[in-house]
């Protein structure tokens, strides 16, 4: 680890120009070798696709991805994405996706078993 990141080396990448000619690319690795995350604490990953219920019960759309903001990350929330005909979600003419803030005072809980996260967020935000 170094500050912020992350420094590793690449088997064949040996040198500053080598490395710099992968500019651009994503890297990753399997699951497996990931560390457990804390309590709390989710992937990224994991999120993504989730159900997002507010306290009220009405479904909000579904977690199409996150952003880092380097205050807090945001819920990238896909309005009507997989939602059933009747939810509040669905019957709303904006389509546009909602951000919500992934902090505890708005993200009340995350239960992955469910697929759902539950957050104090009204319908109308």
């Amino acid at each position: 680890m170094h500050a912020d990141g992350l420094i590793a080396k690449l088997s064949g990448v040996d040198d500053r120009n080598a490395a710099e000619a992968l500019e651009g690319f994503y890297f990753g690795v399997t699951r497996d070798l990931l560390p457990p995350v804390k309590l709390d604490e989710y992937y990224w990953e994991d999120l993504i696709g989730l159900h997002v219920v507010n306290l009220q019960g009405q479904r909000l759309g579904r977690v199409k991805s996150l952003l880092e903001t380097g205050a807090h990350d945001v819920l990238v929330v896909a309005r009507g994405d997989g939602i059933v005909a009747g939810d509040v979600a669905s019957s709303r003419e904006d389509s546009s996706d909602r951000l919500l803030p992934f902090v505890s005072h708005v993200v009340k809980s995350v239960d992955l078993s469910t697929k759902s996260i539950q957050v104090d967020w009204d319908v109308n935000w």
